[in-house]
């Protein structure tokens, strides 16, 4: 995936978005002896989109402010925390 590819991908509209095209992150899985960066590129590879997915049956679109977290700084927390149980 290139940034290119995330710009376009942030840029969605969730109002606009066919629901089944949006991946249920609940259904996403990794393997926890594998090192974090192949878990994140996994994570990419079953997302497709990793700004607007499904909690069930819930779209949601998460967005960071300019000075905040970026992307890869939350989903490696997210690995972490899983990682740790």
């Amino acid at each position: 995936m290139t940034i290119e590819d995330l710009r376009e991908k942030r840029a969605v509209n969730i109002n606009q978005i066919e629901r089944n095209s949006l991946v249920d992150i609940r259904n996403i899985y990794t393997n926890d002896k594998q090192p974090i960066m192949e878990k994140v590129v996994y994570f990419f590879e079953q997302i497709d989109n990793p700004y607007c997915f499904l909690v069930g049956d819930t779209p949601v679109k998460i967005a960071f402010t300019e000075n905040g977290y970026n992307l890869n700084d939350k989903i490696m927390d997210f690995f972490i925390r899983i990682k740790r149980g």
